[in-house]
């Protein structure tokens, strides 16, 4: 970056990013002109800074303006300096017209346009020229003119940035912005809210805080950084939060700088400016009708325009409302005692504020002036009038003047509190809170604590806790005495319980007759019909619930924002399943997050291909986490454990599988449950099954299908009357085989559900080929013939007479690993190297046909025909061996298709191969016109990428050249999602990814550059400078090259 002219800019430290910021500043480059506004210490050029010095470093030019008596000349003059940086030769010529101008011998627009045409002939490139402090001239007329017509001439690879401290007047703004020339970046976006503030603290400081205290800190700074990074400067050097927050001595520097840089500038003949600041530092908001009679004047507005011009801490949060910053407040509170007596002052305010009765006026008065008594007062009398008219920031803002003692010794007081907390989505702390009042009043005939047992009920509903029946209870006691809303909720209630219990015939019939509110009836009748397994409907209702842009707490369940993932993976539509997971990732909710994430690793494992072990433990985290919390999770946990049953049952081991049946048991009270019930006694008999413990499993299997049958759940009943069959059959009971066959089929067949036999899903199967044995045998038997021919031909089976029940794993990515279903294929299984080798042509081949003579020219090259084919079929037994060992001798390959003389893997329904799913995330990634999804696809991709295509193969050709064509797709990918990392300001996973890359192709430029870049933003220049030096070293030795120009480009900023 080029700094030049009245002040020299020295290099721009690494600081934290703000990414709201980052994808703003994205746009400089397609503006001619850009206006930032914000005031002081708001970080507006360190920002900048640091974003043009990543994207841009060798095409900016700073000019900070730093005397607000410049002349117009003397401006036109700097700039033209600029314009000589880029090329010398021109400085005469440039000093010539600057002199004409001076002498009046040319008009401003001659000189503009001369200049303009110069612009024109030099930059060839986007450039950008940044003009600070352009507030210094915000009120020269003449000048903004001039400026105005200079930006409707300059080229469009010029990009003018200003930042100014107030408001800029140039009148064709507007205009220039609706026809995309122009745009403005103001104060809210470098203003951090509260989780940015934690992130500040996290990633720039180290500090991790309370949520308490991180509240402390964000109601004094509002989101100002630079008495944010004052305070967390002073907590890394161990100063204590209360001593920095209470001593009015910490932030003397800040102070200092409020004294210098807007008192200071106020002249003598503004002292009516200085007057109204003193006197209005008494008030909290203030309107501008309130100033003009607490000061007995009429131009409060046109005062508070010309401050705010000025830079002064005065924001305003509504229609002529406005306030200071706390800190500021603060100081001119300080200033003001010194000279005008405050109390009368106080005095004065009240009572204009019980004329004008505004309540937020008030509040600010009592919170500052008024007793704990006082305080508690105004919540009990004005609480519920907040919370129905949506100021929860008021309520929040007067329960936290009270101390935690107080609140815990009150009720009322105690079920704001949680009320604050639920609609803050923090809701382990408001079912805390709810607890608490709901004790203080236990045994009491108080009317509050039906209010009280209400709000626990609601939650425990809204997390499908089995303590919902008990509230139901507790709430029964207090029936006469509801009033005709508490009569709906109760109804609403008591319909949740009926879902959570199964009664769906039951829910059914009272929704279709019972008074309530059109969302509500929809988003329970979703659910019923995903019980009913009718996952079309469910979609088209939740669609009109999400149009509706309801908040997480307008649903009565929480599951609902889970929902659409549900039916997609019900009906094995993997991909739409993940991007709903993504495009909602972005949620501030952590326990949103936290369940979606969960339902990602869910998603995940159902395409066949990723790390076992890993998705475990996942699940196993998840359930941790739901135990560790203040709400009853027991529903989700039941249903977590249910996921790492299915899992023991697929991967893992089966024994632990039925002891997670156990333990699900044992927290969940499944009696009230019969859909929980069904599934987990369904999944407990597959993992008897899978345990070869079919007596058990037919037993468990039967109890899952009664229950079932109840519910009329028919996509779980159809699964679960197939699985029946294939333990029947196994079992030799062939009258029992037949008739839950014909069950299952026939149910399939009459709703639909074809998806359990050809896709993974959590309604159907994990693998559906467990299901071909039997739908083979009832299509010989003549069941539904004609229903499961036309099955197979969806998944090309048509021609088939036989299948072993099982699907191969196959994962190439980091070296060969097959699964025979869940039985790994050992080294020692591989009893000739040739029909391994013969493997591998195939699934560089994968999906279609590999001529015979092909694969012996390359396997057998030196072998005459007759030898080298009867060393293929020697081969190819073996490999169907291996694959197939309980094949007949005389029976066709499942996997392996042959057709005429042409061999390969082309029964893709019969394979889980880590190459089709890392090519199909990378194509969905490329195709896709949203950002987020192409990036999560990308990260998806490169996850599975462990390391090359069968890296224990080294020379092998057509290995080489497969991998090398892989390396290529995974680079590509790579190379985006990393330059997407950096831009989101996550540099750790920036430098993480590109030695990844390096691994891969060492001589990979855009890997070193952003590495050198990461590390920079995270302050290891020496790191930056040694990552150039192994890049030069080896694209030197190896190559013979230099590196490219941006590399060495940022290798000399670095050197500056």
């Amino acid at each position: 970056m080029i700094l030049r002219t009245e002040s020299v800019i020295s290099k721009v430290k690494a600081s934290w990013k703000n990414q709201k910021l980052i994808e703003k500043f994205s746009w400089l480059d397609k503006n001619t002109l850009t206006v930032i506004e914000a005031k002081m210490g708001y970080g507006k050029t360190i920002n900048l800074a640091n974003f043009l010095e990543d994207e841009y470093y060798d095409r900016v030019y700073w000019y900070k303006l730093k005397k607000s008596n410049i002349t117009e000349l003397d401006f036109w003059n700097k700039l033209t300096k600029i314009l000589t940086l880029e090329d010398k030769s021109i400085k005469e010529e440039m000093d010539q017209i600057v002199s004409k101008l001076g002498q009046e011998e040319i008009e401003i627009e001659d000189f503009l346009e001369e200049f303009c045409q110069k612009i024109y002939d030099i930059l060839v490139e986007d450039t950008f020229w940044i003009i600070d402090n352009f507030d210094k001239f915000s009120l020269n007329v003449d000048f903004l003119n001039s400026f105005q017509f200079f930006i409707d001439l300059i080229p469009s690879q010029l990009h003018i940035v200003i930042i100014s401290r107030g408001s800029i007047n140039i009148h064709k703004f507007a205009y220039w912005q609706i026809t995309g020339m122009a745009m403005k970046i103001e104060q809210d976006l470098f203003t951090l809210d509260i989780n940015q503030v934690e992130d500040f603290l996290i990633n720039y400081y180290q500090l991790t805080l309370t949520y308490e205290d991180l509240e402390r800190i964000y109601n004094l700074t509002e989101g100002w950084i630079i008495l944010l990074d004052l305070i967390a400067n002073r907590l890394t050097k161990g100063f204590k939060l209360d001593r920095l927050l209470n001593d009015g001595n910490s932030f003397g520097l800040i102070f200092d700088y409020f004294n210098y840089e807007i008192l200071n500038n106020l002249t003598n003949q503004e002292m009516i400016l200085k007057e109204f600041l003193f006197k209005t530092s008494v008030l909290g908001d203030f309107s501008i009708e309130f100033c003009n009679d607490f000061l007995n004047i009429n131009n409060s507005r046109a005062l508070i325009d010309k401050l705010i011009k000025q830079g002064v801490f005065i924001f305003k949060i509504d229609d002529d409302v406005y306030k200071y910053h706390n800190l500021f407040k603060s100081f001119l509170i300080s200033k003001a005692k010194l000279i005008y007596d405050l109390k009368l002052l106080k005095q004065r305010a009240k009572k204009i504020y019980l004329q004008k009765g505004n309540d937020i006026d008030l509040v600010d008065y009592i919170l500052e002036n008024g007793s704990k008594e006082e305080i508690v007062d105004m919540v009990l009398n004005q609480g519920q009038g907040w919370l129905q008219r949506g100021d929860l920031s008021l309520l929040e803002r007067v329960l936290s003047n009270l101390s935690a003692a107080t609140i815990a010794s009150n009720a009322e007081l105690l079920t704001y509190h949680g009320d604050v907390y639920q609609q803050k989505e923090h809701f382990d702390r408001a079912i805390e809170n709810y607890l608490q009042a709901e004790e203080i009043l236990s045994g009491t005939k108080n009317k509050y604590l039906i209010k009280i047992l209400f709000k626990i009920a609601k939650l425990y509903a809204f997390f499908t806790s089995n303590k919902l029946s008990v509230y139901l209870d507790k709430l029964r006691n207090f029936k006469e005495e509801f009033s005709k809303l508490e009569v709906r909720e109760f109804l609403e209630l008591e319909l949740v319980n009926k879902l959570l219990s199964g009664d769906i015939h039951g829910l059914n019939c009272i929704i279709e007759e019972a008074e309530m509110g059109e969302s509500v009836y929809k988003e329970l009748k979703a659910y019923i019909y995903l019980f009913e397994a009718k996952a079309d409907k469910a979609e088209e209702l939740f669609k009109e619930l999400e149009s509706q842009d309801k908040s997480l707490s307008d649903y009565l369940l929480f599951y609902s924002i889970t929902l659409p993932i549900t039916y997609n993976l019900l009906e094995g539509n993997l991909c739409t399943a993940l991007e709903y997971i993504w495009s909602h990732l972005k949620t501030d909710c952590k326990i949103v997050k936290e369940f979606l994430n969960y339902y990602l690793t869910n998603t995940l494992e159902l395409f066949g291909v990723y790390d076992d072990k890993s998705l475990k433990a996942e699940y196993d985290n998840f359930i941790k986490s739901l135990s560790a919390r203040k709400i009853d999770f027991s529903w989700y946990k039941a249903e977590a454990i249910i996921k790492l049953m299915v899992w023991e049952a697929f991967y893992g081991d089966c024994d632990k599988g039925i002891d997670y049946c156990s333990k699900a048991l044992n927290d969940l009270n499944y009696n009230k449950y019969s859909i929980l019930k069904g599934i987990l006694f369904r999944v407990l008999g597959i993992n008897y099954y899978f345990a070869k413990k079919l007596e058990a499993a037919d037993k468990y299997l039967g109890i899952a299908r009664k229950e079932l049958m109840g519910l009329d759940n028919k996509m779980y009943l159809s699964s679960t009357a197939l699985i029946l069959a294939k333990v029947n059959r196994e079992l030799g009971n062939d009258k029992k085989f037949y008739r839950y066959l014909e069950e299952g089929i026939k149910l399939s067949k009459e709703n639909g559900f074809d998806n359990i036999f050809i896709k993974s899903s959590l309604g159907g199967f994990r693998d559906p080929n467990r299901l071909i044995p039997i739908l083979l045998e009832a299509k010989k038997a003549k069941v539904e013939e004609d229903y499961i021919d036309g099955l197979l031909s969806k998944i090309k089976l048509s021609e088939y007479t036989r299948a072993p029940g099982y699907s191969l794993r196959i994962k190439t990515l980091g070296g060969l690993e097959i699964y025979r279903g869940k039985t790994k294929i050992e080294d020692s299984d591989w009893k000739r190297k040739k029909s391994k080798e013969i493997l591998k042509l195939f699934l560089i081949n994968y999906g279609s046909l590999l001529p015979r003579e092909k694969v012996c020219n390359i396997l057998w090259p030196n072998k005459d025909k007759e030898s080298a084919i009867h060393s293929f079929n020697v081969a190819l037994n073996s490999l169907n061996k291996i694959l197939e060992p309980n094949r007949g001798s005389r029976e066709d390959s499942y996997f392996i298709i042959k057709k005429g003389h042409s061999y390969g893997l082309a029964n893709t329904f019969a394979y889980y191969y880590d190459i089709e799913v890392f090519e199909r995330f990378i194509e969905r990634g490329k195709n896709s016109d949203d950002e987020l999804i192409s990036m999560n696809y990308f990260k998806e991709a490169i996850r599975l990428y462990k390391d090359d295509f069968l890296i224990e193969d080294l020379y092998n050709e057509f290995i080489i050249r497969e991998r090398e064509r892989l390396q290529q797709l995974f680079l590509e990918a790579a190379n985006q999602l990393m330059k997407y990392y950096y831009r989101q300001g996550d540099y750790k996973s920036t430098i993480s990814l590109a030695n990844k890359m390096l691994s891969i192709d060492p001589y990979f430029e855009s890997a070193y550059l952003y590495k050198m870049k990461g590390y920079h933003q995270i302050g290891r220049r020496e790191f930056s400078i040694k990552t150039y030096r192994k890049c030069k070293e080896i694209l030197n030795e190896e190559l013979n090259i230099d590196p490219n120009e941006k590399i060495k480009n940022y290798y000399k900023h670095l050197l500056i």
